[in-house]
């Protein structure tokens, strides 16, 4: 400890005003040779202790908020950050958000091998993809605090999911079309057709924010329709 360290300057006028004679201020600061020199002639004759009393109380009103000379403080916390320290978050803040930066990126892959599975419903995957997007907001904002490179950029994420989605529509459409080729019951591929268009119409009214990547889809059903 120096007589650079933080002392609250409310408390060290105090501290200073009613034992500063006994040198208390200068043994807190561990000035131990004048401390001992106040003990024993009182503070100087108290001329000693009138000046740091004085000094003590100007103290109080400098403002607190101007960074020290080599002094950092954690962005996220205001602690003091050691001076070996190459971050701006003190050592406590770095640890719980690479903790959360994990749990978040354990959360966004479960959900991955869940929307990779393959859902019975579309908005099952709106409904995911909202959650994914959701993660990467969140990992890439701790990414810049812990300087780690997240999974994935939100651009190449949207896209992913936008195929994924046109993908399972598809796949919906060409294996109504198989089994009517089978069984030869247009009536049933109608209705399944018809299903799965009021289905996409539903995910757009729920998640209007899709509705680019969903009209076509409704289109593509329509005109299937169409050829029957």
């Amino acid at each position: 400890m120096n007589d650079r360290e933080d002392f609250d300057p409310i408390l060290m006028f105090f501290i200073t005003f009613f034992f500063g004679g006994f040198g208390v201020h200068h043994f807190l600061r561990r000035h131990y040779g004048l401390g001992v020199l106040y003990f024993f002639t009182f503070g100087l004759m108290g001329i000693g202790w009138f000046i740091d009393t004085i000094r003590a109380f100007i103290a109080m009103f400098k403002t607190s908020d101007e960074p020290r000379r080599d002094e950092r403080r954690c962005r996220q916390c205001g602690r003091r950050i050691e001076p070996s320290r190459n971050s701006t978050l003190c050592a406590h803040c770095e640890e719980k958000m690479e903790q959360e930066y994990l749990q978040i990126s354990k959360h966004f892959t479960r959900v991955i091998d869940e929307v990779e599975k393959g859902q019975p419903h579309l908005e099952g995957y709106l409904r995911r993809f909202d959650i994914l997007n959701k993660d990467v907001e969140q990992m890439w904002d701790l990414a810049q605090d812990i300087d780690v490179e997240p999974p994935f950029h939100q651009r190449d994420l949207r896209q992913a999911m936008d195929r994924k989605f046109v993908e399972a529509v598809s796949m919906r459409i060409s294996m109504a079309l198989e089994k009517s080729q089978i069984t030869m019951d247009a009536a049933k591929l109608r209705q399944e057709l018809m299903g799965l268009t009021e289905e996409l119409i539903d995910c757009k009214y729920h998640f209007p924010k899709y509705a680019e990547l969903i009209t076509p889809m409704i289109e593509k059903t329509k005109e299937t329709l169409n050829k029957i």
